[in-house]
């Protein structure tokens, strides 16, 4: 895969960015502070729908606008498409794959695929397993979008476990939950 183009509109600190990428190796370069970071984490946004550096949004969209817009021409093995993002402080993201809205933007996750490291990726190394699990986590999202279904169902089973377990409500149900756990993590 690679990126044919790439547009920003007030996503953080852009008001209007169209850059045209060439096949192979592309070098961003600038003083700090300009936006080179934000250049690529918009272009791993379009593959994964997080950010790597907020959990927040609403923290993308360039201060004093109220939506930001991130399109993405790319080139696969099995030709040319195109992926749009709105983020809106409003409402949900939008995405559309080739012009086409999607019935949930994370349908979009898978069709660029992109990984990504930055200097807080040394937590990787030094801080505990949850972490790397949630690395592997991401990129097997865009390698296989069915993974990011059963991982979310996985997530909420054990969450709704876990807090039947601190209650010390009903345990007869633990065995429904372990077995849900069983089919969603197996896959």
């Amino acid at each position: 895969m690679f990126i044919k183009e790439l547009e920003l509109i007030n996503f953080r600190n852009y008001l209007n960015l169209k850059i045209e990428f060439l096949k192979g190796l592309n070098v961003l370069c600038g003083q700090n502070a300009q936006g080179k970071t934000n250049v690529l984490e918009a272009i791993n946004f379009i593959s994964t729908l997080k950010s790597h550096r907020t959990s927040k949004d609403r923290e993308l969209i360039k201060w004093g606008k109220s939506k930001a817009y991130i399109k993405a021409n790319l080139n696969k093995s099995l030709g040319d498409f195109t992926v749009e993002v709105l983020i809106s402080e409003m409402s949900k993201k939008e995405a559309k794959l080739n012009g086409i809205k999607l019935s949930r933007a994370s349908e979009v996750i898978g069709h660029a695929n992109t990984v990504i490291f930055s200097p807080e990726d040394l937590r990787l190394l030094k801080d505990g397993p949850d972490i790397r699990r949630r690395f592997i986590d991401n990129e097997l999202n865009q390698i296989k979008p069915r993974y990011n279904y059963y991982l979310s169902l996985y997530n909420k089973v054990l969450l709704e476990r876990n807090n039947l377990i601190k209650k010390g409500i009903d345990k007869s149900l633990l065995d429904v939950y372990d077995q849900q756990l069983a089919e969603y993590g197996s896959f």
